[in-house]
């Protein structure tokens, strides 16, 4: 019988029309508000490290909030943090799956007890709703509770078939060696907390570089692990600039796996400094996650309710800054215009509003930056296509925080940059098309290929859909966004990254190397006792 405490389960939602559940996260809130403003050190063999060099993390929502003042690396502390991962690596690689995956399931236990604090950090550091700050929190949970279980499960020898007599042949998982981590700030506790957990379960030590937007939630990610028992030098953390630290050690001849989730653009640099300059043994392993520009397909016989639902969810949960997120809507011609006009109207009627209050559907988004680059789209959308909607964001929170409205721009050419270029924000184009085999051959003419979408009643055209969509991940009639651990493991191809799935069978695999022992069991003579044996 299997053992129950063995099988993953997916972490609960949390029910937020409960009124009790409701006073806890406004509980969380203000405790977390009181925590804002603190110093936050590096982390280089298990010691706190202040620098003269500091920067601030701000709370997107209102930006003269500081969220905390961080310390930022220099390239001399990177290779302080390179040296502390390699020489703990021998120790940890030696320890059993077992253990290292117990450290694991203490920090998601960890995690667990202070879901509503995590969940305020999100709120006040990446200007997530609670919803979204939830399910960030959750799929961090889930992450450490699969990748241990997996591991446990990939360790060991197995036996390869067939056998032989007087030969046995098995194979084995081993670490790489030393990983560096590349963070995300869009899903903060969810994909770093996913990537470093992969890279130590595996056995290898790792260096930790976050996202300079949302580096006190990364911090804090090193301390749970701390408190789950993680040794010294296992998990190295280093804040700074990509341009300084960040490619410096991915420049490293210590450095033997590379793991990224982010732009292309920033992938697709990795991916050339890595082969440029290998490892002290040979090439560099890389792991890249790096985006996309997704469609979802609405069929003539689709349920436009449905359809309209789920598209808006795709496009403007957390403003669009989800790389799963819905960026085209390719829409058949006999429903083109009453699809157009009624996710409209559902995008009037959302909430824009401060993520500390529970009834906000749409906040900010995460930067000046980010503002900056969606405003500039809007401006070449309003060139390339039929304006249909622009909400502004209300003039108080615009003078406080990143706010803006969505934007849906009608009868946009397929070639069109909003319809090519990843934009990371709430700007949606919609495309007409006479055929689904049209639809199909516009959804896929970009260069990604992450997350599509299908809404259609009818079974030939969802066959064709799974065979011939170019998407890692396909969603019929239903949103395209929230992947769930396990259930929905999750990553692209093409420009969307190298894979393998996060949350998936095969994604520890990529943190290791198999190795084949093939022995001669025909033992001749005798071997001397072991000396150490007598």
């Amino acid at each position: 019988m299997t053992d129950a405490k063995n099988v993953f389960q997916n972490e609960p939602d949390i029910s937020w029309g409960a009124a009790e559940n409701q006073a806890r996260m406004q509980d969380a809130l203000a405790r977390v508000r009181k925590e804002l403003g603190k110093n936050y050190p590096l982390i280089i063999n298990g010691e706190s490290l202040q620098t003269g060099d500091i920067f601030d993390s701000l709370n997107p929502s209102f930006s003269s909030e500081v969220v905390g003042v961080m310390a930022r690396a220099s390239q001399a502390q990177a290779q302080k943090a390179v040296e502390a991962a390699r020489k703990a690596w021998p120790g940890w690689r030696r320890t059993p799956a077992e253990k290292r995956a117990e450290c694991l399931f203490k920090a998601a236990g960890i995690m667990r007890s202070r879901k509503f604090e995590l969940i305020a950090w999100g709120v006040f550091e990446a200007g997530k709703t609670w919803r979204e700050s939830e399910k960030d929190v959750a799929e961090a949970i889930d992450f450490l509770e699969f990748y241990g279980r997996q591991m446990i499960i990939l360790s060991g020898e197995r036996v390869t078939e067939p056998q032989i007599p007087a030969e046995t042949n098995v194979s084995l998982y081993i670490p790489r060696g030393v990983c560096l981590v590349i963070g995300i700030w869009n899903f903060p506790w969810a994909i770093n907390t996913g990537m470093i957990a992969a890279s130590i379960v595996a056995g290898n030590t790792a260096i930790f570089k976050p996202a300079s937007l949302t580096p006190v939630i990364a911090y804090k990610i090193v301390k749970i692990f701390e408190e789950a028992g993680l040794p010294a030098g296992v998990l190295n953390f280093v804040p700074g600039p990509g341009a300084e630290i960040g490619e410096f050690l991915v420049k490293h001849e210590d450095v033997n796996l590379i793991v990224l989730t982010g732009s292309y653009e920033a992938g697709l640099k990795i991916e050339k400094l890595a082969a440029e300059f290998p490892n002290k043994c040979g090439i560099k392993k890389t792991v890249l996650e790096t985006g996309g520009k997704n469609a979802i397909i609405v069929d003539s016989d689709a349920d436009i309710d449905e359809a309209v639902k789920g598209t808006l969810a795709s496009w403007l949960g957390y403003q669009g800054q989800k790389c799963s997120a819905c960026s085209r809507a390719i829409v058949l011609k006999d429903v083109y215009d009453t699809f157009v006009e009624r996710l409209a109207e559902a995008a009037k009627s959302i909430e824009i509003g401060d993520p500390q209050d529970p009834g906000t559907y749409m906040s900010p988004l995460i930067s000046a930056d980010a503002l900056k680059k969606v405003q500039s789209y809007v401006e070449i959308g309003k060139k390339e296509a039929r304006l249909v909607l622009e909400r502004e964001a209300p003039e108080e929170l615009k003078k406080k925080g990143y706010f803006t409205g969505p934007a849906l721009f009608a009868d946009v050419s397929p070639t069109a940059r909003i319809a090519q270029e990843e934009i990371f924000g709430p700007v949606l184009a919609c495309i007409k098309v006479k055929s689904f085999d049209e639809a199909i051959e516009v959804a896929n003419g970009t260069d990604y290929a992450l997350t599509g979408g299908v809404f259609s009643r009818s079974p030939s055209h969802i066959e064709k859909a799974k065979i011939e969509f170019e998407a890692g991940n396909l969603y019929i009639n239903r949103h395209i966004t929230g992947a769930i651990v396990s259930r929905q493991p999750f990553g692209g191809h093409r420009a969307s990254g190298t894979g393998p799935k996060a949350g998936g069978l095969d994604y520890l695999r990529a943190f290791m190397t198999e190795k084949l022992v093939c022995e001669n069991v025909l033992r001749r003579g005798f071997a001397p006792a072991d000396e150490k044996s007598k």
